[in-house]
Protein backbone atom coordinates (compact mmCIF):
# COMPACT_ATOMS: atom_id res chain seq x y z
CA UNK A 1 0.00 0.00 0.00
CA UNK A 2 2.71 2.84 0.94
CA UNK A 3 4.52 1.84 -2.04
CA UNK A 4 1.85 3.05 -4.36
CA UNK A 5 1.59 6.26 -1.88
CA UNK A 6 4.80 6.93 -0.54
CA UNK A 7 3.08 10.17 1.14
CA UNK A 8 1.35 7.98 3.03
CA UNK A 9 4.20 6.58 5.26
CA UNK A 10 4.76 10.46 6.21
CA UNK A 11 2.05 10.88 8.39
CA UNK A 12 0.67 7.47 8.99
CA UNK A 13 2.64 6.89 12.43
CA UNK A 14 1.81 9.83 14.02
CA UNK A 15 -1.95 9.01 13.14
CA UNK A 16 -1.76 5.99 14.92
CA UNK A 17 0.30 7.14 17.65
CA UNK A 18 -2.21 10.00 18.33
CA UNK A 19 -5.24 7.65 17.95
CA UNK A 20 -3.90 5.17 20.46
CA UNK A 21 -2.61 8.01 22.73
CA UNK A 22 -6.01 9.47 23.08
CA UNK A 23 -6.98 6.40 24.62
CA UNK A 24 -4.71 5.62 26.95
CA UNK A 25 -4.12 9.39 27.96
CA UNK A 26 -8.08 9.53 29.19
CA UNK A 27 -7.94 10.60 32.46
CA UNK A 28 -8.56 7.77 35.59
CA UNK A 29 -12.43 9.47 35.61
CA UNK A 30 -13.01 8.48 32.08
CA UNK A 31 -12.66 4.89 33.08
CA UNK A 32 -14.34 4.99 36.29
CA UNK A 33 -17.31 6.48 34.53
CA UNK A 34 -18.43 4.20 31.57
CA UNK A 35 -16.58 6.69 29.39
CA UNK A 36 -18.53 9.91 30.31
CA UNK A 37 -15.80 11.93 31.66
CA UNK A 38 -13.22 12.49 28.74
CA UNK A 39 -10.10 14.78 27.46
CA UNK A 40 -10.77 15.07 23.57
CA UNK A 41 -11.52 17.88 21.45
CA UNK A 42 -12.02 16.20 18.13
CA UNK A 43 -15.62 16.16 16.30
CA UNK A 44 -15.86 12.44 17.19
CA UNK A 45 -15.15 12.90 20.56
CA UNK A 46 -18.79 10.96 21.17
CA UNK A 47 -17.14 7.55 20.34
CA UNK A 48 -14.96 7.78 22.87
CA UNK A 49 -18.22 7.62 25.45
CA UNK A 50 -19.56 5.05 23.58
CA UNK A 51 -16.54 2.94 24.12
CA UNK A 52 -12.54 2.87 23.87
CA UNK A 53 -12.04 0.05 21.50
CA UNK A 54 -15.02 1.73 18.49
CA UNK A 55 -13.23 5.19 18.63
CA UNK A 56 -10.00 3.14 18.23
CA UNK A 57 -11.64 1.41 15.66
CA UNK A 58 -13.28 3.99 13.04
CA UNK A 59 -10.19 6.18 13.75
CA UNK A 60 -8.27 3.17 11.80
CA UNK A 61 -10.74 1.92 9.64
CA UNK A 62 -11.91 5.67 8.35
CA UNK A 63 -9.68 8.35 9.17
CA UNK A 64 -6.56 6.27 7.97
CA UNK A 65 -7.92 4.83 4.79
CA UNK A 66 -9.08 8.49 4.02
CA UNK A 67 -6.10 10.24 4.25
CA UNK A 68 -4.30 7.59 2.33
CA UNK A 69 -7.10 8.20 -0.06
CA UNK A 70 -6.93 12.05 0.06
CA UNK A 71 -2.89 12.43 -0.60
CA UNK A 72 -3.22 9.75 -3.02
CA UNK A 73 -5.94 11.71 -5.19
CA UNK A 74 -5.43 15.77 -4.36
CA UNK A 75 -2.85 17.00 -7.18
CA UNK A 76 0.36 18.48 -6.17
CA UNK A 77 0.92 20.46 -4.40
CA UNK A 78 -2.45 20.40 -2.36
CA UNK A 79 -1.17 16.61 -2.09
CA UNK A 80 2.08 17.81 -0.45
CA UNK A 81 0.04 20.51 1.73
CA UNK A 82 -2.09 17.98 2.98
CA UNK A 83 0.53 15.47 4.08
CA UNK A 84 2.37 18.42 6.20
CA UNK A 85 -0.74 19.32 7.46
CA UNK A 86 -1.85 15.97 8.99
CA UNK A 87 1.90 15.17 9.86
CA UNK A 88 2.14 18.22 12.05
CA UNK A 89 -1.34 18.22 13.37
CA UNK A 90 -1.19 13.94 14.42
CA UNK A 91 2.50 14.70 14.77
CA UNK A 92 1.95 17.50 17.77
CA UNK A 93 -1.22 15.55 19.14
CA UNK A 94 0.62 12.35 19.49
CA UNK A 95 3.65 13.83 20.97
CA UNK A 96 1.29 15.31 23.54
CA UNK A 97 -0.77 12.28 23.94
CA UNK A 98 3.00 10.45 24.20
CA UNK A 99 4.14 13.15 27.57
CA UNK A 100 0.92 12.72 29.40
CA UNK A 101 0.77 8.76 28.66
CA UNK A 102 4.75 8.46 30.17
CA UNK A 103 3.47 10.76 33.13
CA UNK A 104 0.23 8.60 33.99
CA UNK A 105 2.68 5.76 33.78
CA UNK A 106 4.83 7.14 36.49
CA UNK A 107 7.79 7.64 34.30
CA UNK A 108 10.05 10.44 34.46
CA UNK A 109 7.16 12.09 36.89
CA UNK A 110 9.43 13.85 39.09
CA UNK A 111 9.73 17.50 39.06
CA UNK A 112 13.11 18.02 39.58
CA UNK A 113 15.65 18.82 36.70
CA UNK A 114 16.86 15.74 35.96
CA UNK A 115 13.55 13.99 35.51
CA UNK A 116 12.15 16.81 33.92
CA UNK A 117 14.94 16.40 31.47
CA UNK A 118 14.64 12.60 31.05
CA UNK A 119 11.16 12.78 30.36
CA UNK A 120 12.25 14.47 27.33
CA UNK A 121 14.04 11.65 25.87
CA UNK A 122 10.84 9.48 24.88
CA UNK A 123 9.62 12.72 22.72
CA UNK A 124 13.18 13.20 21.23
CA UNK A 125 13.39 9.72 19.54
CA UNK A 126 10.04 9.62 18.57
CA UNK A 127 10.26 13.09 16.60
CA UNK A 128 13.80 11.98 14.97
CA UNK A 129 11.65 8.71 13.98
CA UNK A 130 8.99 10.60 12.54
CA UNK A 131 11.23 13.41 10.69
CA UNK A 132 13.24 9.86 9.57
CA UNK A 133 9.82 8.21 8.22
CA UNK A 134 8.67 11.75 6.61
CA UNK A 135 11.66 12.17 4.92
CA UNK A 136 12.05 8.80 3.22
CA UNK A 137 8.44 8.74 2.25
CA UNK A 138 9.03 12.03 0.77
CA UNK A 139 12.36 11.37 -1.15
CA UNK A 140 10.59 7.98 -2.25
CA UNK A 141 7.71 10.21 -3.35
CA UNK A 142 9.86 12.75 -5.56
CA UNK A 143 11.68 9.80 -7.06
CA UNK A 144 9.33 8.39 -8.75
CA UNK A 145 8.39 11.89 -10.22
CA UNK A 146 11.72 11.69 -11.96
CA UNK A 147 10.99 8.17 -13.31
Amino acid sequence: MPRSNPLFTVFALPIVVDVVGTVLGQPPEYWSSNYQVFREAVPIFPLLQLHPLLFIFVCLAVWLPFTYWLVWKLKEPLNLFATMCLLIGHGYNSVTWLRIDLYRAGLFAGQDQLNQALSLIPMTLYIFLLGWLATRGLRQYFSGKTS
